[in-house]
């Protein structure tokens, strides 16, 4: 409650300046300015939450002040996949490959990706890397995928859901997607890349074939 508490009192100061900004009396301050652009809708704010209690705190906050919401880390997300769905509020899942450190992490399930793609939750897979290297994001995906997603779902979790995420934050980009006009960043492999087996053969960043050692 007292972090819930901090974050309201952050958003009404900084509704009091916009205010004060649009009347000209402002001074600037560089602290202000980032959580204004917040209220006005210009960039998205991640919420780093793994409870459902505290999930569900960060869209009461949202809808309280407007904000485009993100979820990072969603450990108990799927327990309110539902009201996740019906409130539009999409969620980058992980790491899930760690040991339950501390509380939040008690239900840390390989299952929750499934329980959001059940519900129609938009959800990327992070490795929230270096906690957990990002050579091994195709593995999180894969075991994603033994708990019931769809290899095809798991493999957008790692490519083109992430994309529309950052979409829905404001970032304008044309990756993610193998179509004319999109960046061509590809990468061919040997075999499914959900399996621990497969290596990749061939790399394009931006359409140029990348030397691999």
């Amino acid at each position: 409650m007292a972090i819930a508490g901090l974050i309201r009192s952050a958003f009404v100061s900084a509704q009091n300046y916009k205010k004060k900004l649009e009347k000209g009396e402002a001074e600037r301050d560089l602290k202000e300015e980032v959580l204004v652009e917040a209220l006005r809708g210009n960039i998205a704010v991640h919420v780093h939450a793994h409870r459902a209690d505290d999930i569900a705190t960060a869209v009461r906050i949202s809808k309280e002040f407007e904000l485009r919401l993100a979820i990072v880390h969603g450990t108990e997300s799927g327990k309110i996949a539902n009201f996740l769905s019906e409130e539009n509020v999409p969620v980058i899942i992980g790491p899930s490959l760690t040991a339950r450190v501390k509380r939040e992490l008690e239900e840390i399930s390989f299952r929750t990706p499934y329980e959001l793609y059940k519900a129609g939750v938009l959800f990327a897979i992070t490795s929230d890397a270096p906690v957990v290297p990002i050579k091994y994001l195709n593995l999180l995906a894969a075991l994603s995928a033994k708990e019931g997603l769809p290899s095809g779902e798991a493999l957008k979790a790692v490519t083109y859901y992430p994309i529309r995420i950052m979409e829905l934050a404001g970032h304008k980009t044309h990756r993610g997607l193998i179509k004319p006009g999109y960046v061509a960043d590809l990468v061919l492999w040997n075999d499914d890349p959900l399996s621990l087996t497969a290596k990749p053969q061939r790399v394009f960043i931006r359409g140029r074939e990348a030397l691999m050692e």
